[in-house]
C-alpha cells in the first residue's frame, strides 16, 4: 500500500480487520457475560484478552477504537447503559494491561497498577448500574437482608444455626450485626474482587502471549514476592481510623478503616503466604513443615493473623534479605580454622616436601659438558 513520504498511513486494511474481528470478539464475550450468569466469572477472566493482544500486535489507538465498537455492537442488544458498564470494565483493563506488555513494564508495577484501575472500575461500574436502575443503598440493605435471612433459615433447618451463634447473642441480634457488617465492607469486598480478577487477566494474557511467540516480561515466583512498604502504612490508617471511632465517636472513620483494614490485610496474607513459601522450600526441613502444617489445620484463625503480621512486616524489614545474610555468616563460622600448631606442622611438611624433590634426579635430563670431560678423564 503506497504511503505519504514513505511513513506509514493512520490505518492499514489489516488494523482495520483486525480491529473488527476484536470488536466482534469482545462483544460477543460481552453478551456471554450477561446472559449466562453461570459463565460470567470465567468471561470477566478472559474478557479482555482480545484487547491486550490487538494492542501487542497492532497498537493502542486500534485497540481503543475496537473496544468503543465492541461497546457500541453490545448497545444494541443490551442498551447504552450496559453497554457503558461493559466497556469501561473490559477495556480499562485490556488497555492498561496491552500497553504494559508493550512497553515491558515491570511487572509487579503493572499487577499493582492495575489492580488499582479493577477496584476503581469496580467501584464506578456498580455505581452506574444501580443508577440505571434505580436501586439506592437502602435497597442494596434490603437484599442483602433478605438473602442473609434465606442463608439463617436453611442453617436453622439443618439445625447448625445454634452452633454458630455467638454466646449471649439471640439470631436477631446476630442477623443485624452481619447485615451491618457486610454494608460496611462493601467496598473493600468490590476492591478485592476486582483486585483478583485484575490478577486473573494478567496471568492469562500473559500467557497467551507467550504461547503467541510475544515477548513479555515474567512474573516473579510466589516465594519471592515482597510489596512494597505503603502496604504497611495503608493497615496503619486503617487501625488509626478504628481508633478515631472509639475515642472520637467518628463513625466515618471507623467505616474508611476497616476498608483499609480489610484491602490492605488482604495484601499482606498473600505476602504471608509468600514468605511461608520461601521458608518452606529454603529454611524449614521436616520438623518445621509439620509444626506448619500442623498450625494451619489446628489453629487457622491464629495461623491467618500471623500470616497477616508477617505480610505486615515483611516490607519493612525484608526477612528473605536477614536470612540470607544469617546463612552467610552461618556457612562462613563452619569453616576449619587452622590452629598455629597445625600452620607449623605444614610448613615443616612442606619444607621436607622441597629438600626431597630436589635430592631426587629428574628423569630424562642430560648431564651437563663438565661432568662429560672428568669421566673422559677418568677413561
Amino acid at each position: 500500500m503506497a504511503t505519504d513520504g514513505g511513513r506509514r498511513p493512520s490505518f492499514l486494511a489489516r488494523d482495520i480487520t483486525a480491529g473488527a474481528i476484536m470488536a466482534a470478539l469482545s462483544a460477543l464475550l460481552g453478551l456471554g457475560y450477561t446472559f449466562i450468569p453461570g459463565l460470567s466469572v470465567l468471561i470477566y477472566f478472559i474478557w479482555p484478552i482480545p484487547t491486550v493482544v490487538l494492542v501487542m500486535r497492532h497498537d493502542l489507538r486500534t485497540a481503543l477504537l475496537s473496544a468503543v465498537a465492541a461497546a457500541v455492537l453490545m448497545g444494541l442488544f443490551i442498551g447504552p447503559v450496559q453497554a457503558l458498564v461493559a466497556f469501561v470494565t473490559f477495556a480499562a483493563i485490556g488497555l492498561f494491561f496491552g500497553d504494559s506488555f508493550r512497553r515491558h513494564r515491570a511487572p509487579l508495577l503493572t499487577l499493582t497498577v492495575g489492580c488499582v484501575i479493577a477496584a476503581a472500575v469496580s467501584v464506578l461500574a456498580m455505581t452506574l448500574s444501580f443508577s440505571a436502575a434505580g436501586l439506592s443503598l437502602q435497597s442494596i440493605s434490603t437484599e442483602l437482608g433478605s438473602s442473609l435471612d434465606q442463608l439463617m433459615q436453611i442453617y436453622e433447618e439443618a439445625g447448625v444455626l445454634s452452633r454458630i451463634l455467638p454466646e449471649g447473642m439471640t439470631a436477631a441480634e446476630y442477623r443485624e450485626q452481619y447485615l451491618s457488617l457486610m454494608q460496611m465492607l462493601l467496598p473493600g469486598a468490590l476492591i478485592i474482587t476486582g483486585m483478583i480478577l485484575s490478577c486473573g487477566n494478567y496471568f492469562l494474557s500473559g500467557l497467551i502471549l507467550r504461547r503467541l511467540k510475544f515477548s513479555v516480561p515474567e512474573m516473579p515466583r510466589l516465594d519471592s514476592l515482597r510489596f512494597p512498604w505503603p502496604i504497611t502504612w495503608g493497615v496503619i490508617l486503617g487501625i488509626a481510623g478504628l481508633l478515631l471511632e472509639r475515642f472520637f465517636d467518628l463513625s466515618l472513620a471507623g467505616v474508611i478503616g476497616r476498608n483499609l483494614l480489610y484491602v490492605f490485610g488482604f495484601v499482606a496474607l498473600i505476602g504471608g503466604i509468600s514468605m511461608m513459601i520461601y521458608l518452606w522450600k529454603h529454611v524449614f526441613r521436616f520438623m518445621g513443615r509439620f509444626f506448619i502444617v500442623f498450625c494451619l489445620v489446628a489453629l487457622t484463625p491464629y495461623a491467618i493473623l500471623t500470616l497477616v503480621c508477617i505480610g505486615v512486616l515483611d516490607p519493612l524489614f525484608d526477612f528473605r534479605r536477614i536470612l540470607a545474610l544469617q546463612r552467610e555468616l552461618l556457612q562462613k563460622s563452619q569453616r576449619p580454622y587452622p590452629w598455629p600448631e597445625d600452620e607449623e606442622e605444614a610448613d615443616a611438611e612442606g619444607q621436607g616436601a622441597e629438600e626431597d624433590h630436589t635430592e631426587e634426579a629428574v628423569p630424562g635430563e642430560e648431564e651437563s659438558p663438565a661432568a662429560a670431560d672428568e669421566d673422559k678423564k677418568r677413561e
